[in-house]
């Protein structure tokens, strides 16, 4: 089992996920704008910065060279539009087998459509005394990228921070609770 000395709460976790959201929702804007290059360098390197890349783990943040931008702009101005900064449901602190204090945390979607669905669980963990996401799974909870994980096991504690009501959703929501 990893071990590492210090301890974070659901609480700090709450924080920690809030912070790399909203990063993550001035990424996915700054790329679907014409802002700077430079400047969307600096977002997404801000992001980055809450994810254990060492995990294979991966996020779309890509975007086309700024010799492609205006068309990439007018194809992609609907997307723009749709893009929000994604709710946090709640957090559960499992202690896991391998990696001991663990965190996932329940989230919509970063578009409209997909705001208020269970879209995605990220996993996180203490990494050298910080907390990192180092796993991504789809709210159905399918693996995308990062560490893969059999089993959780049960949640040792459950913060809920907004009702999640997409009755789609509330299947898979509940379940993934007590994998």
């Amino acid at each position: 089992m990893e071990t590492n000395n210090q301890e974070f709460t659901i609480d700090s976790a709450a924080e920690f996920i809030r912070s790399f959201i909203e990063k993550e929702y001035k990424v996915y804007l700054a790329q679907h704008d014409d802002t700077a290059d430079i400047e969307y360098e600096a977002r997404k390197k801000a992001a980055e910065a809450y994810i254990d890349l060492s995990t294979a783990i991966y996020f779309n943040f890509y975007r086309p060279p700024i010799t492609n931008m205006k068309k990439w702009l007018r194809e992609n101005k609907d997307t723009l539009e749709s893009i929000r900064p994604r709710i946090l449901f709640k957090i559960a602190r499992y202690e896991h087998v391998t990696y001991g204090q663990l965190f996932a945390a329940y989230l919509g979607g970063e578009y409209s459509y997909t705001q208020n669905r269970f879209h995605d669980l990220y996993l996180i963990k203490p990494v050298e005394g910080k907390l990192l996401i180092v796993s991504h799974y789809t709210g159905q909870f399918e693996y995308r990228s990062g560490d893969e994980l059999e089993k959780l096991g049960k949640a040792v504690e459950v913060k809920e921070f907004e009702n999640l009501s997409d009755p789609a959703s509330l299947v898979y929501y509940s379940k993934v609770s007590i994998v």
